[in-house]
């Protein structure tokens, strides 16, 4: 059985009259998700001033969670946002996310928004009280197992992603408008996901995953204008490792559109062929050989002291 086959066969989610497994944190106390709620005079649900990472938890352990920790932490700085522990701590508090429910395949989610506003009805974000929540749920792909199989269907839309110089895309955020409007012209063209371009017509990255061309046995990923994935860095050390000349560049529609192979990587599904781009065939039609080694390599690392952290769920 394959791994997406395994992890979507034990984390089938519940309809939507049952409640998903998992456990908040919130303002110092564990309570069920269906219990986890944000203010709504909180600035993050008001402005979307927040900032959030997701670490992948696989057979009982965190996958490359110091990477994950320093890009939140990093997160944290730019924002100038506060959480009410330190490293230690949070992990502390991530690990009781997924022993409590029992949690051996999940994603743990940290949100930090900038909080509550003050009741001088003051503007200066400074005045807030910065809220932080962590909670766990089930893992589950976001692509079908016939999709992971032939290769995703993309469309790069006309809306452009929301340029550097305006919200920092190396910083986990939920401003995602642009990415709303261009995944219903992706819907609307019959893709199943979009990728945005930027303001120069080069293509950027997905809804929660960065994109690889292979062209002349070298792999490329947009370097600018896009989040600084921990799957990307992932698999940029794998093509290291098995000497596929790889790095971050410029990357054009037309580069994608005429690529030997194409893939996205992301924590939500690994690494997964692009086999269409705007109704045109890419690779033949059906992931090739690298990528899908790439995948193969990717999951074989979940299981590498080198790359996991083990939880303890106690006796």
């Amino acid at each position: 059985m394959s791994v997406a086959a395994e992890l979507n066969q034990d984390n089938a989610l519940p309809t939507i009259e049952g409640e998903i497994p998992g456990i908040a944190w919130v303002n110092g106390e564990f309570c069920p998700l269906s219990e986890a709620k944000v203010s709504l005079l909180d600035w993050g649900f008001l402005r979307g001033d927040c900032t959030y990472d997701v670490i992948c938890v696989y057979k009982g352990a965190f996958f490359r969670l110091e990477d994950h920790l320093d890009r939140f932490l990093a997160s944290l700085d730019k924002l100038q946002l506060q959480m009410p522990f330190d490293r230690h701590g949070l992990t502390e508090v991530m690990v009781e996310c997924v022993r409590r429910p029992g949690l051996r395949d999940a994603f743990v989610k940290l949100v930090c928004t900038r909080g509550l506003q003050p009741p001088t009805f003051s503007r200066n974000p400074r005045d807030a009280l910065n809220q932080m929540f962590v909670y766990s749920v089930p893992y589950t792909f976001f692509m079908t197992d016939e999709q992971r199989e032939r290769g995703m269907h993309i469309h790069v839309a006309s809306t452009p992603r929301i340029p550097p110089e305006c919200i920092d895309p190396t910083i986990k955020n939920y401003n995602r408008l642009d990415f709303v409007s261009g995944i219903f012209e992706a819907h609307d063209a019959g893709a199943d996901q979009v990728i945005l371009p930027d303001q120069h017509g080069n293509i950027t990255e997905g809804l929660g995953f960065n994109v690889f061309v292979i062209k002349d046995g070298r792999a490329t990923s947009p370097g600018e204008g896009v989040l600084e994935g921990v799957t990307r860095k992932s698999v940029l050390e794998l093509c290291e490792e098995i000497g596929i000349p790889a790095g971050l560049g410029t990357v054009s529609i037309d580069d994608l559109l005429y690529a030997d192979e194409a893939f996205l990587c992301t924590g939500a599904g690994g690494v997964v062929g692009i086999t269409e781009v705007n109704g045109h065939v890419i690779a033949n039609g059906m992931p090739r050989e690298t990528t899908r080694r790439l995948d193969a390599l990717y999951w074989a690392k979940h299981e590498d002291s080198a790359w996991i952290t083990s939880i303890d769920y106690g006796s």
